[in-house]
Parts: C-alpha cells; structure tokens; sequence
C-alpha cells in the first residue's frame, strides 16, 4: 500500500475511533466530572494518536523495525482465521508473544489495517484502558485530585507515547486497567460486575506478563487485610470473600508465572529459584548500549537506589539517544514533582488506610520497583515503567497535595479575617 493511502487509511480510521471517543466521553461522566472530563478525553484522545503516529516513526525510520511489525504481520495472517469463525491455534509462550498475536488478529478481523493503522488501533485500545484506570480510581479520589488524575492519565508522555503501538504494551494497559476497575468495585462492595472484571482482567494480563498479575494481585490481598473496616466490605463473608478471590488470583498468576520462565520457590534440575532468575533477568539485559550498574534488591539499604532507577532514570544527564533524552526529560520533572510533594504526602499518610485503593498502589509500586530492580538497560526501564505510572501517578496526585476539607477550613478563616478586618471599629460611648 503507498504512502499516501495509508495516510487516507489512517485518516478515516481516526475519524471513526473520534466518534467512538466522543459518545465514550459523554457517556461515563456523573455529576462529579460531568463538566469537564468530556473535553479533557477528547483532547487526550488526540494526544494518543499524535503518540501512535510519532512511536510508528520512531519504530519504523529510526529502529528501522522491531516486534511491532513482527505481531502486524501475524495479525493481519490471523485476521482472516477469525473471520472464518475459527481460532487460531498457537503454542503457548513465555512471554506471551503468541497470545499477543493471536489478539491482534481477533481485533484485525473487524479491521485489517496498514501498519500506522495499526497503531492506531491499538493506541485506541490502550486509551480505553487509561479511562479504566480513571473509573477504577473516581470512587476514591476527592474532586480536584480526580481532575488532577484524569490529565495525568490522559497526557503523560510516557503513557501517551510507550503504549501506542501494535504489542503487549498497548494490550497490558488496558488489561491492567480492566483489572484494577474490579478491584476497586470489590474494594467498594462485593459484586458480582467486579469480581468478572477483576478476574478476566488478571487472567488476560497474567497471559501477557504473569509476573504483573501476580503483583497486582499480591497487592489487592494486602490491601483487603489493612484497610480500615469502615472502607468496603465490613465483616464475614462480604470481607472474607473478595480477600479469598485475590488469593486465588495470586496462586494462579503464580503457576502461570513459574510454568512460562522455569522457576520455583525450591530450585530445582529444570528449574531456577527466584533469585537466580533474577539474576539472569540482569545479566541479560545488561547490554544495548544504555546499561546501568546497581541490580537486585538484596537488603532494605538497596531500596533508594532501586527506586531511582525504576521510577525516574534515565535522568537528564543519562541521555544517549533522542529516546532516552525525551525519557530523561520527563524522569528528572517527575522526580522533582515527588520530592517537591513529598512533605505534603508524609502530613497525609493518614489517608492512605482509609483508602484502600491508594494502599494498593503503595504496595504494587513497592513490589514494582523490588522486581523491575533487576533490569540494567535504561531502554527498557522507560518502556516497563508504563505499568506502574498509573499507580504512582494516582499517589502523587493524591497525597502531594493539601485535603480539600483543610483547603475549604483555610478559606473559611481567612473569609472571617476579611470581614472582621471591614467591620468598622465600635466608637466609645455607642450604643
């Protein structure tokens, strides 16, 4: 296909997917968002395709390819077994690649489409999962810490950018995002709508990278167990129920996790202890040209370094490559944000029991950093970094910021100041 009509292509796609952003966008407001969170995902929509057509260039003129054009070609050749009603058959792979192929064929036989269509679609798929991640967290979050949170998901870069190509990144994000919704309406209540949510969401994202499901799911059981009574499901089976589900979850995506990359808790002949698999997570990805030193936390002392690593670097002064520079760029603003916020986050940590949604976030960012600690290439810490930002994002966003009941109580004095301050003063001998 030419140049130009993939451009055509491309252009008739977007405007299809906009009219599918618009009635989203007018469709999942309430009356705490109604006002402006319409514009807000119309305008991140657009962000997100700026996003794919830009990670289509970067893959295709500067990488000169990649596993994006590899999942396009088997998706366009399982396009067509859908449409005949049948499923492909795939061998099942460690890290998901198969099954990556596979859905991108399921969403091809609605469409098949040229590469930087592709891209497209999927940066619409991943644009529907950030809006999960909004849902999941709206229940939870006060009025202008929602706004704060809709803009950060919408128009981050990284999250505008790393998830907008034909992959697992693109897919992840929205699996993620389907998993988190449940777990925040089982937070809320237990139902049946959220336990689905929850449970698909998790077995889809353990099938892509079942080392994050199992993360997830470890931090919801913990979140279960220390959050305050009075948030969610209060006592017997309505609390004990959804703390059981999450551990099923947290023994499947386990198995499923041990069963694709070797490893076991023991060690043994055909396989490898947690540790030693670690190990070679780093020794293999110490290479590409934006490798770093400092690999696995061993000790509660290794723990600063690891969080530098996986939550801001590269820094501005890493910066090997445009990628890495634009990377750069972004980490060096989002640690300053942190550590800016950080006094203000230590005089709120009361809120984070009370809300149990925000503790989830704690504990997987935690678990996050600990396990992405082995990776040594900053490349691929930029790109994996995706799937926590909309956790630490939410912290930020949150905690950084002065309670809206202190912010109303300091309007109110200083309200009662200024009036005081126009009473005329009463002369002597009045009445």
């Amino acid at each position: 296909m030419s140049t130009v009509m993939e451009f055509v292509q491309w252009f008739a796609i977007a405007i299809v997917l906009f009219v599918v952003v618009s009635w989203v966008s007018k469709a999942i407001p309430n009356n705490r968002d109604r006002v402006w969170l319409p514009q807000i995902i119309m305008w991140g929509f657009a962000a997100k395709a700026f996003g794919a057509l830009a990670r289509y260039y970067m893959a295709a003129d500067l990488y000169g390819g990649g596993d994006s054009f590899g999942y396009h070609g088997r998706g366009v050749a399982f396009a067509s077994i859908w449409r005949s009603l049948s499923v492909p058959s795939f061998q099942a792979s460690g890290e998901g690649t198969a099954f990556t192929e596979v859905v991108t064929g399921l969403l091809y036989a609605i469409y098949t489409p040229a590469m930087r269509g592709g891209f497209l679609m999927f940066a619409f798929v991943a644009f529907l999962g950030q809006i999960l991640f909004y849902l999941a967290f709206r229940p939870w979050l006060r009025d202008k810490a929602l706004k704060r949170y809709a803009l950060a998901m919408m128009f981050f870069p990284s999250i505008v950018f790393w998830p907008a190509s034909v992959g697992k990144d693109a897919l992840m994000i929205f699996f993620m995002g389907l998993a988190t919704l449940g777990i925040s309406r089982l937070l809320l209540k237990f139902e049946l709508v959220g336990l689905i949510l929850a449970g698909l969401g998790l077995y889809l994202t353990a099938q892509i990278r079942p080392h994050i499901a199992m993360m997830l799911a470890v931090a919801a059981a913990l979140a279960f167990v220390f959050m305050k009574r009075s948030a969610g499901p209060t006592r017997g089976i309505k609390r004990l129920m959804p703390l059981a589900l999450a551990l099923i979850g947290v023994v499947f995506a386990w198995s499923t996790f041990s069963a694709d990359f070797g490893v076991s808790l023991e060690g043994t002949e055909d396989s490898q202890d947690p540790a030693a698999f670690l190990d070679r997570v780093s020794n293999q990805t110490a290479q590409g040209g934006s490798e770093v030193t400092g690999g696995v936390v061993n000790s509660v002392t290794d723990i600063p370094a690891a969080t530098l690593k996986v939550l801001f670097r590269p820094l501005i002064h890493e910066g090997t490559s445009l990628a890495i520079l634009v990377s750069s760029v972004e980490g060096t603003l989002l640690l300053i944000a942190v550590v800016w916020k950080l006094p203000a986050a230590w005089r709120n940590r009361s809120m984070i029991r009370a809300n149990p949604l925000l503790l989830l976030s704690i504990l997987y960012t935690g678990g996050f950093v600990i396990a992405f600690s082995s990776i040594l290439n900053l490349g691929i810490i930029a790109r994996q970094r995706v799937q926590v930002l909309p956790f630490l994002l939410a912290l930020l966003v949150t905690l950084g910021w002065p309670r809206e009941d202190e912010d109303e109580m300091k309007r109110d004095s200083r309200t009662q100041q200024r009036r005081k301050a126009l009473q005329p003063s009463a002369r002597p001998g009045s009445v």
